[in-house]
């Protein structure tokens, strides 16, 4: 009796599934909601790759994500900038879409965590990425353009510049380009209407420059037109510009941009630092010389270098005392110290600059002869 009774049992829970399985068929049906996931923007989360990599997207919960495909092997690929796996149902195997270098809308769930494994991601559904909102976009721009009110460029600018955090490298660019476009047509327009008697209407344009376009060069414009010749600027333009770092310069004391007066100066930027065209040459060869490490003099004889510095031929490798016998002192010099090294620059107004490490001659002015050409 016990076997009979066991398959009995099992009958019944086998008749209670398919009740269950049934009833949440007819529940379907009479409320219109799905009985399993649907794969659209409606019923998945909106998420994005970093996301994903990070572990910020429950293992099971719809989402959705725009990726550029990279490396593809099978029914598995990665995305560009990102570790997950994504592994295609075999529904998909074969779509044409599924290329390197494409850019796609991916829709499924994380798979649970496995131990020793990486993430992955089924893929439930695949959706190209169309240009045709882009272009919209860009025409929408236009629209509002030409119809001169600056708030719903600011308001679609806002709207690129949130779908570009959701959307594929790719797409994403593009996203962000048209958000500025979109933010620079709106403060053309409120730059054309401002009155400059309105000191808080500039500070707020400006502010407004700094805070979605990040342009000090725009702001600086914008204070610029409350500023009187000949007078001291208001205080909360004053405040303004120091904050840019804004400068005055020249006879007039026009209101610049320290960088750009630097660089009207002849100075060019290396890191923190403003140089002069020929301490920007030298420290940039002394930065090469710390990454290749060249060793011009290692193997030579110095009979060598003696012999190249009377016939007055310069040559890589001579210590400055060969090279002062070849050319002459220089006109100029210049030295610097760099974690226990010692670099010298000789400056010759007609030969042009020769660069020691330590005494020995790493780098000269081209066509002058090497020791290997030697």
């Amino acid at each position: 009796m016990k076997p009979r009774t066991g398959i009995a049992i099992a009958g019944v829970v086998l008749g209670l599934g398919w009740l269950v399985f049934a009833g949440a068929i007819v529940h379907a049906q009479r409320t219109g909601e799905p009985a399993g996931p649907v794969w659209d923007e409606q019923h998945c989360e909106a998420t994005d790759l970093a996301a994903l990599d990070r572990g910020e997207v429950a293992a099971g919960t719809p989402v959705y994500l725009d990726v550029t495909i990279g490396a593809i092997s099978g029914s598995d690929f990665v995305a560009h900038g990102g570790d997950t796996l994504f592994h295609l149902e075999p529904s998909l195997a074969g779509d044409r879409r599924i290329a390197e270098g494409a850019v796609i809308r991916v829709y499924g769930t994380l798979e649970p965590a496995r131990s020793g494994a990486g993430r992955r991601f089924r893929v439930a559904r695949v959706d190209a990425v169309s240009n045709a909102d882009l272009v919209s976009a860009e025409a929408e721009i236009v629209r509002l353009e030409a119809a001169g009110d600056p708030e719903p460029l600011y308001a679609l600018g806002d709207r690129l510049l949130l779908r570009s955090q959701r959307a594929a490298a790719a797409t994403a660019t593009r996203l962000r380009t048209l958000a500025e476009r979109a933010y620079r047509a709106a403060i053309e327009i409120e730059r054309r209407r401002l009155d400059p008697n309105d000191r808080a209407a500039v500070v707020a344009l400006a502010d407004r420059v700094l805070e979605l376009l990040d342009d000090r060069a725009l702001a600086l414009e914008i204070l610029r037109r409350a500023l009187v010749p000949g007078h001291d600027p208001p205080p909360e333009i004053a405040q303004r510009l120091r904050e840019l770092h804004a400068v005055p310069y020249g006879p007039g004391g026009s209101w610049m941009l320290y960088e750009e007066v630097k660089r009207r100066e002849g100075f060019v930027r290396r890191g923190d630092l403003w140089l002069r065209k020929e301490q920007a040459a030298f420290y940039d060869a002394v930065q090469r010389q710390r990454k290749e490490r060249l060793r011009p003099r290692a193997g030579m004889l110095p009979e060598f270098f003696a012999a190249a510095a009377e016939r007055g031929q310069p040559v890589l490798g001579m210590r400055k005392r060969e090279l002062a016998t070849a050319i002459g002192l220089p006109d100029a010099f210049d030295r610097m110290r760099v974690r226990g090294s010692v670099y010298d620059a000789w400056l010759y107004e007609q030969r042009g600059a020769y660069y020691f490490e330590n005494d020995v001659l790493f780098a000269m002015p081209e066509g002058s002869e090497t020791a290997d050409e030697r």
